[in-house]
């Protein structure tokens, strides 16, 4: 019975360093990839923020050009008054 005994602990024993090994290699993957997880979405936080400038900034650049249209149109309904006038 001891015999039966001291073969398990020395089994268990033997067992056990290596499952630490690995468990605390697995820890360690586990914590890199929640830190590349975290920064991705950071990133992608920062992408979506500057998509959105970018599209504010096109539709203010819409909004000007079709106004310095409507200008430029209106200065040459006037400058057609004026040569019309003389």
């Amino acid at each position: 019975m001891i015999i039966v005994l001291v073969i398990v602990v020395f089994f268990a024993q033997s067992i056990s360093k290596p499952l630490k090994e690995v468990i605390g290699v697995l820890s360690s993957y586990s914590s890199q990839i929640s830190t590349t997880v975290v920064e991705q979405e950071s990133l992608s936080q920062e992408q979506a923020t500057a998509t959105q400038e970018t599209n504010t900034t096109m539709d203010e650049l819409g909004a000007s050009s079709k106004l310095t249209a409507a200008q430029a149109e209106s200065t040459i309904v006037r400058a057609q008054k004026i040569l019309d006038l003389s």
